[in-house]
């Protein structure tokens, strides 16, 4: 989207107006992304998390 921008007069309407578009897109990849990560992390927080096995092998004497 940014190609947009490229050739575009500093300060002109049609500036101004790329430069809507492209803060538009950037801010709905951030905010897809930002979703993402929070139904990721809230669907591992609230997993049963697996319960450790201990590990018997240091228990073990030596005979």
């Amino acid at each position: 989207m940014q190609y947009l921008n490229r050739h575009k007069e500093v300060g002109s309407a049609n500036g101004r107006a790329a430069q809507l578009k492209i803060g538009r897109l950037h801010r709905k990849v951030a905010n897809i992304r930002q979703d993402a990560l929070h139904k990721l992390t809230t669907y591992a927080s609230l997993e049963p998390q697996p319960t450790p096995i201990p590990s018997w092998e240091g228990s073990k004497r030596g005979g």
